[in-house]
């Protein structure tokens, strides 16, 4: 089995727990946070939608730290489907 094929599938918040140590030593070399944060999430979660959380979650953790302005949040979603492209879920909703 393939390493990136051993995380268990799961949509859970447990990779956005851990994005900040991902992002922060990124912030002091020419690095891309988001491939970073799209591996730790596979390793752990190697679900689909945890892994575009991720990158989304990423994404506005490092500008929230470096800077926010108009453009930035305006662009913000066509930067993640860009990103990730364009896909669509199924949502389960149990009551």
């Amino acid at each position: 089995m393939k390493w990136h094929e051993c995380g268990v599938k799961s949509a859970s918040n447990g990779d956005l727990m851990r994005i900040s140590p991902v992002i922060l030593p990124s912030l002091k070399v020419d690095e891309n946070h988001l491939v970073d944060s799209v591996l730790d999430t596979i390793i752990t979660q190697n679900d689909v939608l945890a892994i575009e959380t991720s990158i989304a979650f990423a994404e506005l953790f490092r500008n929230l730290i470096t800077f926010v302005n108009d453009d930035f949040l305006m662009n913000l979603p066509s930067r993640i489907v860009k990103f990730v492209g364009n896909k669509y879920y199924k949502v389960k909703i149990s009551m």
